[in-house]
């Protein structure tokens, strides 16, 4: 298959998500730590696959994926820290990705204010990336 990052479809909705002059009030990591007892980490049936990826809660979430972000700027990663975290974040099986996409599929305004400080940064991000043209594979063995 051939994959390619077309930020362009995003531009449409991300100023609808994230209003002119938007600025979060908090810290990423804080932002994933509020989530906590109002958004599962993982639904019950992910922890039924054994795996490196089995968080209970977000404290230990947030704790693995700063370790992967210290990792990432000690081999000099050239993108922010929180930029790095908004990333890896998003990559993490679990609900964090899955019920943001829904509620910006779903266009539910409400359910998106839970993740926008996250998508502010995973937005800022995406934009500092560098692309490059290649084709990928994926699949299952």
């Amino acid at each position: 298959h051939r994959m390619s990052m077309d930020l362009s479809k995003l531009d449409i909705k991300i100023p609808q998500l994230l209003p002119p002059g938007y600025a979060p009030d908090m810290s990423l990591e804080d932002s994933i730590l509020a989530l906590e007892g109002k958004v599962k980490v993982m639904e019950d049936w992910d922890f039924a696959v054994p795996g490196d990826c089995e968080f209970p809660d977000w404290k230990s979430l947030m704790s693995q994926s700063k370790l992967f972000v210290q990792e990432r700027v000690a081999w000099g990663d050239p993108l922010p820290p929180f930029f790095i975290l908004a990333l890896h974040l998003y990559t993490i099986p679990c609900n964090l990705f899955r019920l943001c996409n829904k509620a910006m599929r779903d266009d539910n305004q409400e359910e998106l204010k839970k993740y926008r400080v996250f998508l502010w940064y995973l937005w800022n991000a995406l934009k500092k990336m560098s692309v490059k043209q290649m084709t990928v594979f994926r699949g299952i063995q």
